[in-house]
């Protein structure tokens, strides 16, 4: 027999009804499959820490939890144009090489409370304002009703009231039962 040139045969066409077979999945361990974002699970929130350098309205830092890798998150430095960032644990062990990286790159920038506190009565000494504030005054330095002002204000702020809420008639007649020679506040000037 001649040797014919054998062509390779194109695959069998489905039979009518049947559907086309799906490819085999891959068996190689190495080959991660991904998830579409909408199904990838987000790691859970990283817990509130009190460190200085990620406290504060403007930390020095902020923590961002990975959702690749649910074990790690990342550290980034706030001050604006650095790019200096780092993937750690999730758990925080110290932050001294964190106080390193702003003693080198950002010089004045207090890394603690004590340091912070140094800063502000230092600058309130050259601005010619006293270094201990309204808020911050002794109780026994406060008058009764600065005293009372500032409790208000607190018990306000801290239980996210309206200050309207001291122009109520009910507040009113409260604040008179338990101490009347106390000067009532509006609360436009709170």
């Amino acid at each position: 027999m001649d040797q014919q040139n054998i062509l390779p045969r194109p695959p069998l066409l489905p039979r009518k009804g049947q559907l086309p077979k799906r490819p085999r999945t891959l068996t190689a361990t190495n080959i991660e499959q991904s998830l579409p974002p909408h199904r990838r699970k987000k790691a859970p929130p990283l817990p509130i820490t009190k460190a200085f350098m990620f406290s504060g309205v403007h930390p020095n830092y902020t923590r961002h939890a990975l959702d690749e890798d649910h074990t790690k998150m990342e550290i980034r430095c706030t001050q604006q144009g650095c790019t200096y960032s780092k993937v750690i644990g999730r758990s925080l062990s110290g932050t001294n090489n964190y106080n390193i990286h702003y003693r080198k790159c950002h010089p004045g920038i207090p890394t603690n409370a004590e340091e912070l506190q140094a800063f502000k009565e230092r600058r309130a000494v050259e601005g010619g304002t006293p270094t201990v504030s309204f808020f911050n005054r002794p109780k026994e330095d406060q008058t009764h009703d600065e005293r009372f002002r500032n409790l208000l204000l607190q018990w306000i702020i801290k239980n996210n009231l309206s200050f309207s809420i001291v122009d109520q008639p009910e507040t009113k007649e409260l604040f008179n039962f338990l101490s009347p020679k106390t000067k009532l506040i509006r609360g436009q000037h709170l």
